[in-house]
């Protein structure tokens, strides 16, 4: 039995992508999207979540319906906000998502301060400096603000083309025809720490065998090993 952190729905997680146990039968999580989740909440980045005091400021790029639901309070929290580069493909989200360039550093500057910014497995599409953006989204946090996010991560060292390749050669190389990047296990942790981003220790706060409870098992393993992984969360915080 699994139960979801996100949706609290109790119920066996199904099969995805290759994957085991990998996807809530209910809100349709996956593992880097619970990891993420719980480093929200253990965080402390969700206060009064469930209640009507719950209204953070938070910028979501490239929404999954999961978070979508809840950090939006089904509604009701004013000040969500959720982007993406082809708004139209959230049929969920209706006309509270809104056409964002995250590789338009002026569009970038005039996000309002925001208490929470999020995304999962964003950064790899952007065919810019993927450096300069986490900057940019970080200068965007109100004091005490944090910045979450999860990155495709594979065995071996960090890799980029930003040429025109051919979309099989970017298949091969970053796993997606639409990549322009993957990030390595060998190194991934140390390029987020020089852009002042740090692993959510997981392992910290959960037995393994909560972890497998709550389907983040494999990203309970990575931190426990000093490992990183595609579901590992990193984040900032502007203390």
């Amino acid at each position: 039995m699994n139960i979801c952190p996100v949706c609290t729905n109790a119920a066996p997680f199904l099969d995805y992508r290759g994957r085991s146990a990998e996807i809530c039968q209910d809100c349709s999580s996956l593992e880097r999207t619970r990891s993420l989740f719980l480093c929200l909440l253990f965080t402390g980045h969700l206060k009064s979540y469930g209640t009507r005091d719950f209204r953070p400021i938070v910028h979501h790029f490239a929404p999954e319906r999961s978070l979508y639901v809840r950090l939006s309070a089904r509604h009701t929290n004013p000040n969500y906000f959720c982007y993406d580069f082809f708004p139209e493909i959230y049929a969920f989200a209706k006309e509270k998502i809104s056409k964002h360039d995250l590789c338009d550093t002026q569009a970038n500057q005039k996000l309002p301060l925001a208490d929470v910014i999020i995304h999962n497995h964003v950064l790899e599409h952007l065919p810019v400096d993927w450096r300069r953006v986490l900057r940019e989204l970080n200068s965007r946090l109100m004091p005490g603000g944090l910045q979450a996010i999860t990155v495709p991560t594979r065995r071996g060292r960090f890799d980029e083309d930003l040429s025109d390749l051919p979309p099989e050669e970017r298949k091969r190389r970053f796993a997606q025809e639409d990549h322009m990047r993957i990030f390595g296990d060998e190194d991934v942790i140390g390029m987020m720490a020089a852009e002042g981003m740090k692993p959510f220790r997981i392992s910290h706060y959960l037995s393994p065998d909560l972890a497998s409870v709550f389907g983040v098992k494999n990203s309970y393993d990575l931190d426990a090993a000093g490992r990183a992984g595609g579901s590992t969360v990193f984040y900032r915080e502007n203390i």
